[in-house]
């Protein structure tokens, strides 16, 4: 990378004019302002300006705030900008309050949003069992459990099980390897008929609580996602039309 010669330039003038002196060399390009405290002693009786970079903080925190929400600030021209004093601390404040309020909204909708993806991915493997899902995990006597099993297992059980009333597998669905589905066991029975089904290779799968038939909970779900995604997008629009 070639270097380029620098001549230093020495500015003297009234400190209210310092700040649109400062700016029209900068937006030059072709200065690069470095700290006089650098080139001057105390014993020549020169002394900083007491300041408390308080623009500087202000941006600082701008910049912060933009970058935690990915926005890109919009770099204004200095000479059309007479000063700061619309980014006080009132101004930031509601910045970061509006902004934080819309981010939050987003992070709880996109919660709901992964659980009904969740749901919807936990029902698919059931569709088309007609049962009231909450209706039977509510029966007293009767219960239910939701899964998958080996199909050279569920041959097995259609040959060495097929006199036995109470082993009846529902099969939902299917894979290249397993089928997916439910059985029904009466609570007196239920510790060996699980053992029956364990010895069968099948793997229970937990499945969200609900209300009505797989089909219907898995249209509720669906409805749901998309409520949840125009507001989504409604929130997007708001915090877009507020940054720009």
């Amino acid at each position: 990378m070639a270097i380029e010669k620098m001549e230093l330039v020495k500015i003297s003038a009234p400190l209210e004019k310092i700040n649109e002196i400062s700016a029209t060399l900068i937006e030059s390009e072709c200065f690069h302002p470095r700290s006089a405290a650098k080139l001057f002693s105390s014993d020549m009786g020169f002394a900083p300006l007491a300041d408390d970079a308080s623009y500087q903080k202000r941006a600082n925190e701008l910049l912060e705030l933009a970058g935690t929400y990915n926005i890109t600030p919009e770099l204004l021209d200095l000479s059309e900008q007479e000063d700061f004093s619309d980014f006080d601390d009132d101004y930031l404040d509601d910045v970061e309050a509006k902004l934080i309020k819309y981010s939050e909204e987003t992070r709880s909708l996109n919660e709901q949003k992964e659980i009904l993806l969740s749901g919807i991915q936990s029902f698919e493997h059931f569709k088309g069992l007609d049962v009231d899902l909450d209706e039977i995990s509510q029966c007293r006597y009767i219960k239910v459990r939701f899964g998958h099993m080996p199909k050279e297992s569920y041959k097995r059980l259609n040959t060495v099980y097929k006199d036995n009333p109470y082993i009846v597998f529902n099969v939902c669905s299917e894979d290249e390897t397993d089928y997916w589905g439910a059985y029904f066991a009466p609570v007196d029975m239920l510790e060996e008929i699980d053992a029956i089904f364990a010895f069968l290779f099948f793997e229970p799968t937990r499945v969200p609580g609900a209300a009505g038939a797989v089909d219907e909970v898995i249209n509720e779900c669906q409805k749901s996602l998309g409520i949840i995604s125009s507001q989504l997008s409604e929130i997007q629009g708001k915090t877009n039309e507020y940054i720009s």
